[in-house]
């Protein structure tokens, strides 16, 4: 059975070197002319290693194509203009302009894109410092169209500061997504309702570190108050001077009282043999 790189196509279908054979090649590039052809090349791409970034499957080259089809692209402007983002089809900024452009629907001289400073009275209303715009006229319609992307609307979106090009190019992201508005909403029929690709960027599901962290507490300052005293749970207590019982068995003595110490017994002079008179003979009994 014949084998084509990729899906197969149909039954009996021919080889990836006769579909390759059948595909026309002139001026204009590759003209592909039926749905083999399509995922031949599309396939060819993907592997080749020099594909666009995103390009890497046979589906999403095959998705860009599709899509730039129908935005009336060449085969290699499809994939210059289209990026897959999220399994969506998305229109490079500058591809979008040059539909505007080129659609035979735009008043000469009208189309203008940029990032200005705002107006005193747009200040006023918060909108911050920069505010980008995309400004463009019909041809039948009496004024142009603007559609406007301030800070504030970065900042209301969770867009401003935003590590990458909204902080490396800030006056640029605020032109692009005026420019994404405006393409929405002015001239929809031309560019199939699509995003532009910065937008749909901006959409990525954010990834959170769901780890719980343990953060490790120095210890406390011990209570001056309790330092000194010596901690009941410990069993093992050092002997204490007060004839060398412990803390415990000084504790356990049950009906002792004050002034109540035990009998003293007798000790005698080593060298002379002699009793030792008690200390109580040496400086007088308390009465």
């Amino acid at each position: 059975m014949s084998e084509v790189t990729g899906m197969e196509l149909t039954k009996g279908s021919k080889t990836r070197l006769e579909i390759l054979e059948d595909t026309k090649f002139g001026d204009g590039g590759v003209s592909i002319a039926n749905l083999a052809q399509a995922k031949v090349w599309a396939n060819e791409i993907a592997q080749s290693g020099m594909a666009p970034k995103g390009m890497d499957t046979e589906g999403k080259v095959l998705l860009a194509l599709q899509t730039g089809t129908e935005l009336g692209f060449s085969p290699m402007r499809a994939l210059q203009a289209v990026v897959v983002v999220n399994g969506r089809a998305t229109l490079m900024g500058e591809a979008a302009l040059g539909l505007i452009r080129s659609s035979g629907q735009l008043v000469p001289g009208t189309l203008s894109v940029g990032c200005r400073e705002t107006t005193e009275a747009e200040k006023l209303a918060g909108e911050g410092e920069l505010i980008g715009f995309c400004r463009s006229q019909r041809k039948g319609d009496a004024d142009s169209e603007e559609t406007t992307f301030s800070i504030l609307d970065a900042k209301n979106a969770g867009l401003w500061k935003k590590t990458g090009p909204w902080t490396q190019y800030p006056k640029r992201m605020l032109q692009w997504r005026a420019v994404a508005f405006h393409m929405r909403d002015y001239w929809s029929d031309i560019g199939n309702g699509l995003m532009l690709n910065d937008e749909a960027e901006d959409l990525r599901p954010s990834v959170r570190d769901v780890t719980p962290t343990h953060e490790t507490k120095p210890p406390a300052a011990p209570d001056p108050l309790f330092s000194a005293r010596p901690d009941p749970d410990v069993l093992d207590v050092e002997p204490i001077e007060a004839g060398g019982k412990t803390a415990e068995a000084l504790d356990d003595r049950e009906g002792f009282v004050a002034g109540d110490e035990p009998e003293e017994e007798d000790e005698y002079d080593p060298e002379t043999g002699e009793l030792i008179p008690p200390m109580r003979d040496l400086f007088g009994s308390e009465s």
